[in-house]
């Protein structure tokens, strides 16, 4: 068909689909592909289709039904919106045949706009396939219409009449088809069984905001469809050809200032229920992403070929830039002027600005889809930006002379932007594969060539003729990379051996190792201690009970030390390992407290009362002098250890020190005396003038690279042997400051991070707030106006009041958003707790019932007040009761409950549940972290903030895997009423 063979496959005749709905003035056009009915609808709301123009244009080959619509002069009516002026993309005619590439049949649904108001939808079913058959004129072949009342999608009745007619055209033509194509055309058409009806109320609707546009409902879809999505969904680079074709349909790279006009989805229904939109906004390259990285050019080209634009270096350095036009093209260029921007990112970690995470989560993106695209009139120009098409050769000639071409194609984000009043001559291949290779795209193409050559030698190289600002800049932070890279690799092994010491840990609290390392040794001594009790010698029960005491202390010492972690000094402790420590630090502190302490003083008391009952004698000088000489002689030893590792140390340090100074200086010396030695040989007579000067200049360059290496070198040393002469006297070693730093630097950054995130959230969540509240209010008053036809109608009575008291379980979630709302006249009131058990059941009523678990609030909860902002506390209760009702879920066996209760200055939320690993206990209130697998780690963090800023907190009571978690939430003891005022 003449359709198919104009169009290459079917992301081109997707991308060629959605251009017709630019050209039509929707603003939204959408693909849905459902696998469980392997049907493909594609939707826009643009102006839409009467019945004569799906007649007499749509289904008319070689007519152009866009006359005129490029003609500035010439009126034309764009929408009852009166949307600006859009040039046509689609200019031949056969762009909407492009269907037939997608599946051999379709139902096209179209209802008009136009200046006198909506017309009626009509509706058609067109068989492709038909159109296929040799022998077959067209004026044989019956396409049947329908027109409908109002915007609603076909009945499943109504389509099967549109099948019925269709397989009425077959009989009558059927002597001409041969039985193998009227059998196929025929299963066909009986296979096109769907349902708009439920279809679209699966989607959610039919329209996309407006009550006109054009459908088309495809079934079956062409096999190379299902294919080329299960390719993106196993491929490694996750951007097969539909996606390379058809993200950054319209030009995003510039945010809303340059937003295009009509903006393009792909949803892909997956038979497993999942769906992803494909091409949709996180997919393409974001304007923040082009801001982040490395290098930025943007300028145009002028009617002559001259380039005018901007250089930034990393982000920093500006350089304004000139250049001429290629040395072939004068006067006026055949392409016209054009702009063309775009950034650059460096290929390595050490050569980047960005932080390593961005960094590789870029690079992914950009070996994906990276490239410079073309668009015009902010419509993409396919295939121009797909990282496969190399258009104007960069990769070619970088591999033929790196030096001089740095830029890599792949690493690019940028666009070439047109338009088709100034560049008329750029036109289309009929295939929608690119520019006509004519003079005018020769020229567009010489010219960028151009400008990345002379980029890349003005400005991208150690020797570069306009600027070595990037020479010297990546020289920097290739130095501060190899810096951070070695350090990384010195504390490496440290840090994991810390990690390993601390998950250690915490295994044998969960086995409870201490717990029961501390009963056996309290029932051992116990049994010695009454076997010697029984010893009827003095003497003999005295050196015993001596020997007893030394016993005691080596085990007790080891018992301490196998829960003992030495915090390192030589890296910085992340934001994971800062909670890690201080959860180890909590957990120890309980285990001598509970355990360790009330041991040692068991037996020693024991030991002491033995020792004064007379039954063993002990001579008191032993028992000082004995223990104190065996502490001091394994003090010695362990000092005199750490007293030769350091003169060891010391020594090699000396070694390495002379050994590098040596080296450094002999290198200066050979350099000098190298170049002596050319000076030697140098014969002056033959040389001009010039190159006298050049000879002096290099010569004295090697002279001053040398000097400066060295000199470096020395002042390094210097430098480091006067911090470590400085910190002699001062505890605190350059180590542990460095260590100080990183985590310092470590936690500024989560918070950067944290703080975009919270910002985003929070500007999302105002504007739905802000949405969400004037819907309620319509509501209400809508509901207010049913009341009274509700009381004088019992059936209509019982529908009110099931919306109403659906109604209001849905608006008291709107209090959720308030701790991020400053509203001007929030005041505090007396809260109730009765009022708080309230809330809690209308919000998670129906999910308590659901799951099986008892809210239990005593009477001393329900008569109490806490004078405070309702919109602070009661989300408090909703996350902390929220993640308990998921918790109890989990389980099993037993009764399931969540208990409120009240305290000196406190009230405290319980359930029976799993208990709180001691890490977690602090680490749950940090933003982001959830142990819920579809959590998202706001809920306790915003609890906390939000309490804290009244003078509340909230905490987790006790952590350990075996106790049932109870929080705790602060509160004054002035802000809370036991009595409820009673």
């Amino acid at each position: 068909m003449l359709g198919r063979q104009q169009i290459a496959g079917i992301p081109t005749a997707i991308h060629e689909l959605f251009k017709n709905a630019h050209d039509a003035y929707a603003d939204r056009v959408r693909v849905d592909y459902i696998h469980s009915l392997d049907l493909f609808l594609l939707r826009d709301n643009g102006l839409g289709m009467t019945r004569e123009d799906l007649e007499t244009k749509w289904l008319t080959l070689g007519t152009e039904s866009k006359v005129g619509q490029n003609d500035p002069d010439a009126p034309f009516w764009t929408g009852p919106e009166n949307l600006p002026r859009r040039p046509a993309l689609g200019e031949k005619g056969i762009g909407r045949l492009a269907i037939a590439a997608i599946g051999p049949q379709v139902l096209v649904y179209s209802r008009a706009v136009r200046e006198d108001g909506l017309h009626r939808p009509v509706c058609a079913l067109v068989n492709w396939s038909l159109f296929e058959q040799p022998g077959l004129d067209l004026d044989q072949i019956d396409v049947p219409i329908i027109e409908l009342d109002g915007f609603r999608p076909p009945s499943q009745q109504e389509i099967d009449g549109l099948v019925s007619a269709c397989l009425a055209n077959v009989e009558v033509v059927g002597e001409v088809l041969s039985p193998d194509a009227r059998a196929r055309i025929t299963n066909e058409l009986k296979g096109f069984v769907v349902d708009p009806v439920r279809v679209y109320a699966a989607l959610g609707g039919m329209g996309l905001g407006k009550d006109y546009g054009t459908h088309f409902l495809i079934k079956p879809s062409a096999p190379e469809l299902a294919l080329d999505l299960a390719s993106d969904q196993l491929s490694a680079d996750g951007a097969m050809p539909l996606q390379r074709f058809l993200l950054g349909f319209g030009n995003t790279l510039h945010g809303q200032d340059q937003a295009p006009p009509i903006v393009a989805e792909f949803v892909d229904h997956r038979a497993d229920g999942s769906s992803e939109d494909l091409i949709g906004p996180y997919a393409f390259f974001s304007p923040e992403e082009l801001a982040s990285a490395d290098h930025h050019i943007s300028g145009s080209f002028d009617e002559f070929g001259s380039f005018t634009g901007t250089v930034r270096i990393y982000d920093q350095i500006e350089h304004a830039y000139k250049l001429a036009p290629p040395n072939d093209i004068t006067g006026l260029t055949e392409c016209g002027p054009f702009e063309v921007s775009f950034a650059y990112v460096q290929g390595t970690p050490k050569d980047t600005r960005m932080p390593l995470d961005e960094w590789k989560r870029l690079s992914d993106k950009l070996d994906r889809i990276g490239g410079l695209y073309i668009y015009r009139d902010g419509i993409r120009i396919l295939p121009y930006g797909n990282s496969d098409v190399d258009w104007l050769n960069i990769e070619r000639r970088r591999t033929l002379s790196a030096q001089d071409w740095f830029f890599s194609y792949r690493r690019l984000i940028g666009d070439v932007v047109l338009t088709h009043a100034a560049n008329p001559n750029l036109v289309e291949k009929a295939g929608r594969e690119g520019f006509r290779q004519n003079k005018a795209y020769r020229q567009l193409v010489a010219m960028l060539e151009t400008l990345f050559q002379r980029l890349a030698l003005d400005f991208f190289r150690e020797t570069a003729r306009i600027s070595t600002d990037f020479d010297e800049m990546r020289k920097i932070k290739q130095r501060e990379h190899a810096i951070l890279q070695k350090r990384a690799r010195s504390v490496a092994s440290a840090k994991a051996d810390f990690n390993k010491a601390l998950e250690g840990f915490f295994e044998e609290a969960r086995r409870r190792t201490f717990e029961n390392r501390s009963r056996e040794l309290q029932a051992e001594f116990s049994n010695k201690l009454e076997a010697i009790r029984h010893e009827t010698r003095p003497i003999v029960a005295g050196e015993q009970l001596l020997a007893l005491e030394e016993n005691l202390q080596v085990a007790t010492k080891n018992l301490r030390d196998s829960i003992a972690i030495t915090r390192p000094r030589q890296f910085g402790l992340n934001k994971r390992q800062s909670q890690d420590w201080q959860a180890y630090t909590r957990e120890r502190t309980r285990l001598i407290a509970d355990h360790y302490n009330p041991l040692v003083e068991e037996i020693t008391t024991r030991i002491r009362e033995l020792s004064a009952s007379g039954h063993a004698q002990v001579d008191p000088r032993r028992r000082l002098d004995e223990p104190v000489r065996r502490e001091s002689d394994a003090a010695l030893s362990s000092a005199g250890s750490a007293r030769k590792q350091v003169n060891s140390t010391l020594e090699r340090f000396d070694d390495e020190i002379k050994a590098t100074i040596r080296r450094s200086w002999g290198d200066l010396s050979n350099q000098v005396e190298s170049v002596k030695s050319d000076l030697a040989r140098t014969e002056i007579a033959t040389l001009t003038p010039e190159d006298i000067e050049r000879r002096r200049d290099r010569l004295i360059e090697q002279v001053r690279g040398a000097a400066e290496r060295s000199t470096q070198l020395m002042q390094s040393l210097g430098e480091q042997l006067t911090t470590i002469m400085a910190g002699l006297d001062d505890p605190v070693s350059p180590s542990e400051v460095t260590a100080v730093l990183e985590s310092e630097n470590e936690e500024l950054r989560e918070r950067v991070d944290q703080y975009a995130d919270l910002a985003q959230i929070g500007l999302a969540l105002g504007l739905v707030q802000h949405e969400f509240a004037g819907q309620v209010r319509n509501i209400n008053r809508g509901l207010e106006a049913l009341k009274p036809w509700a009381s004088k109608n019992r059936g209509l009575e019982d529908l009110y009041g099931r919306l109403r008291v659906s109604f209001e379980h849905l608006e008291s979630y709107l209090q959720l958003f308030t701790p991020l709302n400053r509203r001007l006249h929030r005041r505090r009131v007396p809260l109730a707790g009765i009022e708080i058990e309230e809330f809690l059941r209308t919000v998670f009523g129906p999910r308590l019932e659901r799951h099986g678990i008892e809210l239990i609030v005593p009477r001393e909860f329900r008569i109490a007040t806490v004078t405070t902002f309702p919109s602070t506390i009661l989300p408090v209760f909703a996350n902390v009761v929220d993640n308990a009702i998921y918790w109890l879920g989990q389980s099993r066996d037993g009764s399931r409950t969540i208990t409120l209760g009240i305290g000196h200055g406190r009230l405290t939320i319980s359930n029976n549940g799993p208990g709180i690993d001691p890490r977690e206990a602090e680490r749950m209130f940090e933003f982001g972290v959830s142990n819920k697998p579809t959590g998202r780690g706001m809920g306790l963090y915003l609890s906390r903030d939000a309490l804290r800023k009244e003078g509340m907190d909230i905490r987790l009571d006790r952590a350990s895997v075996d106790i049932e978690p109870t929080f705790v939430i602060d509160v004054a003891v002035d802000m809370l009423d036991a009595s409820g005022g009673q």
